[in-house]
């Protein structure tokens, strides 16, 4: 797949997109695909290793990374870190209850229980028996707020609206 067609794109700022490109270009051009893929393949080793030895993984998307739009990253990367060998339970553990405990967070949110933060993700299939299923997403709690899938997608034609807008004023 394309990294510049992916559709979350809609909803990075044109400059970023137009740095992404660039830099993708550069790396191309100096031969670091080569470097790359090993990069990958040494982290996916690595990743399988740390599952089989129950290591606690966390998941976010708060890394920089070029083509990577917070959230609709996790899209990519939770096939990926079942390929690399991560069970689809570790996988929900390390974004839930891993980054409670890892904050020291575990009273306030990470599991779904009376006196927790209300912030959750509602899906239309199950998760364990194929982790794309999260992204098959009824709706979220946010704050003890339900946004429903239309209203997701309404903030989301906006985004992209404004997004498409900055583009043109270039």
């Amino acid at each position: 797949e394309a990294l510049d067609a992916r559709p979350e794109l809609a909803y990075a700022h044109p400059k970023e997109r137009e740095q992404w490109k660039l830099a993708k270009a550069g790396q191309l051009a100096q031969g670091d695909a080569v470097a790359g893929a090993k990069m990958l393949a040494a982290r996916d080793k690595m990743l399988g290793l740390l599952a089989k030895e129950n290591v606690n993984l966390l998941l976010g998307s708060d890394a920089p990374q070029m083509f990577s739009v917070p959230g609709f990253s996790l899209e990519h990367e939770l096939p990926a870190l079942e390929r690399a060998g991560v069970s689809r339970w570790q996988i929900l553990r390390a974004a839930t209850s891993a980054p409670a405990a890892y904050f020291g967070a575990e009273a306030e949110f990470g599991t779904i229980q009376p006196g927790r933060r209300a912030d959750l993700l509602l899906l239309d299939g199950d998760p364990t028996a194929d982790i794309r299923n999260v992204h098959r997403q009824a709706g979220v709690m946010l704050r003890g707020k339900w946004l429903d899938k239309n209203e997701i997608d309404q903030r989301l034609e906006s985004i992209a609206a404004t997004m498409a807008n900055i583009a043109k004023k270039k």
